[in-house]
């Protein structure tokens, strides 16, 4: 539990190279392991990280960016206890040796290190693009009236409910309720974290579905230990962890 909790406090910038195994076949897990190890080898040997990643990862959605994912955060689910170990342990920088998890062996490099964003209460206003992009610069045209209107003093609860176009939300004014790292897009997320004060709203911001404006509710204090102790003992109480402590 104390473990957990000091990672909690650091959020953890990482990239990887994925081997891909199913645990059930031992023919492919010795495959895999093999196939990790002579690009642990080539790492050490000196070659680039992302040349090495670019040729070996099995990782389609990251091989092309060095094998980035972005910042983590620890409980990671059940099944990456080893993946999270790696990165909270290894300095920044440096990589991992191989390590294994349910998707099978990782090699995890440290990119950065900061301080847990930790959790905000946010709201949102939506407007949908279409997916050919075909109104996009009518609904910016929208999004941006919007935006003036906010800015001039106008309430972004009735806001919400009149114009934004995630129904769910709108209902509540655009409530979203309490988000945290990695639950949103990158560009959402960066932007809502950037903002300075409780009821600050974002300029525009483009994602997949459309454009968005923001606010931030309010940011929520980090747990002390004591707060977050049987929150915690429940988590690892379902996870591979608590084999390991027993």
């Amino acid at each position: 539990v104390e473990e957990a909790y000091k990672r909690m406090q650091e959020d953890v910038q990482v990239a990887h190279i994925l081997i891909k195994s199913n645990p059930n076949v031992a023919n492919d897990t010795i495959a895999a392991f093999d196939k990790i190890q002579k690009a642990y080898k080539r790492l050490q040997a000196g070659e680039a990280w992302n040349d090495v990643v670019k040729s070996t990862s099995e990782d389609n959605t990251s091989k092309d960016n060095g094998g980035d994912l972005g910042y983590i955060t620890a409980l990671l689910p059940n099944g990456f206890y080893s993946f999270e170990t790696a990165a909270y342990e290894t300095p920044v920088g440096k990589y991992s040796a191989p390590i294994r998890t349910s998707l099978g062996y990782h090699i995890v490099k440290v990119n950065n290190k900061r301080p847990a964003r930790g959790e905000l209460d946010i709201a949102h206003i939506l407007l949908r693009v279409k997916a050919d992009g075909s109104d996009e610069k009518a609904v910016k045209v929208r999004i941006d009236e919007i935006h003036r209107q906010l800015v001039a003093g106008a309430k972004f609860d009735d806001v919400a409910r009149k114009q934004s176009e995630d129904k769910t939300s709108a209902e509540r004014g655009g409530n979203l309720g309490s988000i945290s790292i990695n639950q949103y897009e990158r560009s959402f997320e960066e932007a809502v974290y950037a903002l300075p004060n409780d009821g600050d709203i974002t300029a525009p911001v483009r994602t997949r579905l459309g454009w968005h404006i923001i606010k931030k509710i309010r940011q929520r204090p980090m747990l002390t230990f004591d707060q977050a102790k049987r929150k915690i003992e429940t988590q690892i109480s379902r996870d591979e962890r608590i084999t390991a402590a027993r």
